[in-house]
């Protein structure tokens, strides 16, 4: 008899098995130790970082990458769960290559910093310079060539009824395309009504330059076509918080109490990076509680949309328009001063996202497993 799947067993109705605890006190484990072991490193290497964006930006990268890499290496090595085809397998082992360059990328970073200014204006000091920066352009070369390799891969599976369903079972199928844009136009629309509640209330300020419509046509794609180019990073959070971890408390929990957990665990896993000033710039202890707040809100609606869909892919793009939303508004129509009092990701941004998050409960999709 074939073995079943954690979510097949999951939808049987049979009582929590206690291999399921297990399974989901280890990932919250390993995920938060690798975590702040990488936090620890940022640390130790305060001055190095704080002075590098490329640092911060890597690091940061590593850091995303961390809950599915634990999802996997514990399903696949581990826990050895033998119902997953070999399509998908073949993806997973495409993440975890992409996932041990990024962290190659960063240690040697961290252990050699090359200045890209110094670069850009053709100011290399000497030829000692040239072996770190050839390496490191091979390395973001594979990273870049790896990605599109692993997406169109995807893309050419999903095409494909009979790959499709393989697909679905590791839920790396890609769900129905009415989900991307329904969703996506409801996190693009708060970000826009927060924009201009900031500017209505003077909250902020508008770009130096007016933005014409060529900058603005930029803007929108990048919203729609950024997370495409993300997806290691994206797919690396939400595999492991909106499938791996929610799968496993919605059953033990319920959904509701399930989802509302993983957006706590979620927020509370960004403390550190808040810390260092992620987001909310000189409030480390306030954005940490505030950006909490924050993960939980959105994990309803991000958490909805797993549940209707079975795909990590949704969640994965849904995650990366709320970050080209949020940022492509504040570059190029309206940023708020203050990041604590202000729409958006502030004080009064949480409020009216609390408030409209709750509508999401009225989905019958919530009472499946409750």
């Amino acid at each position: 008899m074939a073995e079943k799947s954690v979510e097949e067993e999951m939808s049987s109705g049979r009582p929590v098995s206690k291999s399921l605890k297990k399974e989901t006190v280890v990932f919250l484990a390993l995920t938060l130790g690798l975590t702040f072991l990488l936090n620890l490193i940022m640390w130790i290497n305060y001055d190095s970082i704080v002075e590098s964006i490329e640092l911060i930006s890597l690091a940061t990268r590593v850091q995303m990458v961390i809950p599915a890499f634990s999802a996997i290496i514990l399903n696949l090595f581990i826990f050895k769960t033998k119902t997953y085809p070999r399509k998908s397998k073949i993806l997973f082992y495409y993440f975890l290559v992409l996932a041990a360059l990024f962290a190659l990328i960063f240690a040697l970073w961290l252990v050699n910093p090359i200045d890209l200014a110094s670069i850009a204006s053709m100011e290399i000091a000497s030829m000692e310079n040239l072996g770190p920066i050839l390496v490191m352009s091979i390395l973001n070369l594979a990273i870049l060539l790896l990605t599109l390799g692993w997406i169109v891969l995807a893309v050419i599976w999903n095409l494909k009824s009979d790959s499709r369903k393989e697909l679905g079972v590791a839920k790396l199928s890609f769900g129905k395309p009415s989900y991307y844009l329904l969703f996506s136009l409801f996190f693009f629309s708060y970000f826009l009504l927060s924009t201009i509640l900031n500017w209505g209330f003077n909250l902020g300020s508008s770009p130096s330059e007016t933005t014409d419509l060529g900058s603005l046509l930029f803007g929108l794609a990048t919203i729609v076509f950024g997370p495409i180019l993300r997806f290691p990073q994206l797919f690396g959070e939400e595999y492991g918080c909106r499938i791996f971890l929610q799968d496993r408390l919605a059953q033990q929990f319920g959904r509701i109490k399930g989802v509302l957990l993983v957006g706590l665990v979620w927020g509370l896993w960004h403390a550190p990076l808040i810390a260092f000033g992620a987001n909310y710039p000189g409030y480390p202890v306030l954005g940490i509680l505030l950006f909490t707040i924050f993960a939980i809100e959105i994990s309803i609606p991000l958490g909805l949309a797993v549940f209707k869909s079975k795909s990590v892919w949704l969640a994965a793009y849904l995650h990366g328009v709320i970050n080209f939303a949020a940022n492509v508004l504040a570059v190029y129509f309206y940023s708020p001063s203050d990041p604590v009092y202000s729409f958006g990701i502030g004080i009064y941004g949480l409020l009216v996202l609390g408030a409209i998050t709750i509508a999401f409960f009225r989905s019958k999709e919530w009472k499946d497993s409750d």
